[in-house]
């Protein structure tokens, strides 16, 4: 074999196991964040998918099937979410199992209401912004992920009717 094959033999195979680890990579990720998200914050058929709460100290916001305050977070960008493996760990995505349920929401909840892809499933979102609960919000009304992490994350505002 010449010289010039082998070095081409060789960088064939240095490429094949670039790859490799890229996708081991990426799968060793993708699991580690499904694994961390708790299966209790997923979507419940036959519930509301969005629905608003308020009290005397906090305009109406929104709550998830389960009643619990949901939030968004600063460093996400519309449609897209930065919150990873560490991060969803205290800050559970809001998954669903299909875009057909999108639709099912309180009435007089304004703006857009879809989703994005992520490793651990589809998440909701509101005005683009992928939207989450708190592990520390035990029953509903909580709010105790308000303001936490320097205001990094905010109750979404609603402002229709």
């Amino acid at each position: 074999m010449t010289e010039r094959r082998k070095m081409l033999m060789y960088a064939c195979i240095a490429a094949v196991m670039l790859i490799i680890a890229a996708v081991g990579g990426w799968y060793a990720y993708a699991k580690s964040e499904k694994e961390s998200i708790p299966s209790k914050d997923m979507y419940v058929a036959g519930n509301l998918l969005l629905g608003t709460d308020g009290t005397s100290t906090n305009s109406a916001y929104l709550i998830g099937f389960n009643g619990m305050t949901l939030y968004t977070y600063a460093k996400d960008t519309s449609g897209t979410s930065s919150c990873t493996v560490s991060c969803v760990k205290e800050w559970v995505p809001y998954l669903v199992p299909s875009k057909d349920i999108l639709a099912n929401v309180q009435e007089g909840i304004p703006g857009a209401i879809s989703s994005i892809i992520r490793a651990s499933g589809m998440q909701v979102t509101y005005e683009g912004k992928p939207l989450y609960f708190y592990v520390g919000d035990s029953v509903s009304g909580d709010m105790n992920g308000q303001g936490k992490g320097g205001s990094m994350v905010q109750i979404p505002a609603i402002t229709g009717s």
